[in-house]
């Protein structure tokens, strides 16, 4: 079922259940059933899905260590401050839910991330934050107090924006330096082969990675450098997507080789080239599965392109995965409805298709405004869609439409 990597570690799981041959997740709990659950409990009868890996569910427990959090010269830096209203994220719509409900790799990877997510429920924790209330850390002031934040500091990583993330502040205080920090940066640069910018950047958007166990990180690392049953990376390709995205040796080998087999499945793509998507643009093994799910349903059902037409596409570019899939319909349609490119030319050409709509609309007006929307490939003075995407205003204005800068920003306040 699973590669020899993701066989290493074997052991059941009693959180994820075969009913129907379809793996479910556990249900959620609340911080009252949670404190409710007693260790010595025996778990109920139920059939178990084999060969689920031990690495994946990242459950270490460590011997126990003063909390020190319950110093209260440490917790006299930690202040209370009133919830900021923040945006409400759009509910999935009912075609939308049953798009998901027909993709296995979604169920298989929400099953997964709820197991995570339940070995580390700390309900003690949630309920000290209060109703309505989060907390607020300010961990520079602690620079003088956590050796591993002073450290950390001093080599060069930017901690300012870990105020906002509890999870964070958490963890690094309760890390030891020499024993949990050291050998981590020591991996990270010896084995993985990052630099001194590309360690403090790693560790600047990832720092909970000074927590993960090493032999896990070991069989990621060497599940990405493997070119039999890995991906194959090259050691400069390793630091790329290390330094584009620091989450990736976070993520279990099953996590990957789940991901492999969704693009393979609704993307056809190949493990070489799903390979070649993730070095180009790493930030793609971070999109949720739901988003990537409703991409191809926009690229196919709403742009109206063909499957091949879509993996072309996303071949060339990748960042198209992970833009907004509203925003890519807008381009879109401006390209293909109002400007007139047919899908061949975009499958081609594709790169216009990452600037911003408005952007696109100004300038297609601009040109039928000076007489230069030639947009017909077999007519002189044609315009491609990567001509009328790139560079700055300056020089579209001078090299494309062949006017001035005063002229194109009288028409543009104009509209």
């Amino acid at each position: 079922m699973f590669s020899a990597f993701a066989r290493r570690a074997v052991r059941v799981l009693p959180q994820v259940r075969l009913i129907r041959g379809q793996p479910q997740a556990a249900p959620r709990v609340t911080a009252q059933h949670a404190r409710q659950r007693r260790p010595t409990e025996e778990p109920e009868e139920m059939l178990y899905v084999g060969d689920i890996v031990e690495e994946k569910f990242e459950k270490f427990p460590r011997p126990a260590k003063k909390d020190p959090l319950d110093d209260p010269s440490v917790m006299t830096l930690v202040h209370r401050q009133d919830v900021k209203e923040g945006v409400t994220n759009r509910a999935y719509t009912p075609d939308e839910l049953s798009i998901f409900d027909r993709i296995e790799e979604i169920k298989i990877e929400d099953a997964l991330k709820n197991y995570k997510e339940s070995q580390f429920f700390d309900a003690d924790f949630l309920d000290s934050l209060g109703p309505g209330m989060m907390p607020t850390y300010n961990v520079a002031a602690l620079a003088d107090k956590n050796e591993v934040i002073r450290n950390l500091v001093g080599m060069g990583v930017s901690v300012a924006h870990w105020d906002e993330k509890p999870d964070v502040f958490k963890t690094m205080v309760k890390l030891n330096w020499h024993e949990d920090c050291v050998p981590r940066i020591e991996f990270l640069v010896k084995e993985c082969g990052l630099g001194n910018e590309e360690l403090a950047r790693v560790l600047r958007r990832n720092p909970c990675i000074l927590s993960e166990d090493m032999q896990h990180m070991r069989v990621r690392l060497e599940f990405l450098r493997n070119k039999q049953e890995g991906l194959g990376l090259r050691r400069a390709d390793i630091v790329r997507i290390l330094s584009k995205e620091s989450r990736w040796l976070s993520q279990s080998v099953e996590y990957i080789e789940n991901r492999i087999s969704f693009f393979r499945n609704h993307f056809a793509l190949t493990k070489a080239e799903f390979t070649q998507i993730v070095v180009s643009r790493p930030q793609v093994m971070l999109v949720t599965m739901r988003n990537l799910a409703l991409r191809k349903f926009t690229m196919i059902e709403e742009m109206g392109l063909s499957s091949s037409e879509m993996k072309a596409i996303i071949k060339k570019v990748p960042k198209i995965l992970t833009i907004n899939r509203f925003g890519l319909l807008d381009r879109f349609q401006v390209l293909h409805l109002d400007i007139g490119y047919p899908h061949e030319v975009l499958v081609s050409d594709p790169r216009a298709l990452l600037s911003r709509a408005s952007r696109l609309k100004e300038r297609h007006a601009f040109l039928k405004h000076v007489g230069r929307d030639q947009f017909d490939r077999t007519m002189p003075g044609y315009i491609s869609p990567s001509v009328i995407a790139r560079g700055t205003d300056e020089v579209f204005v001078e090299e494309v439409a062949k006017s001035t800068k005063e002229v194109f920003e009288d028409f543009i306040k104009s509209l």
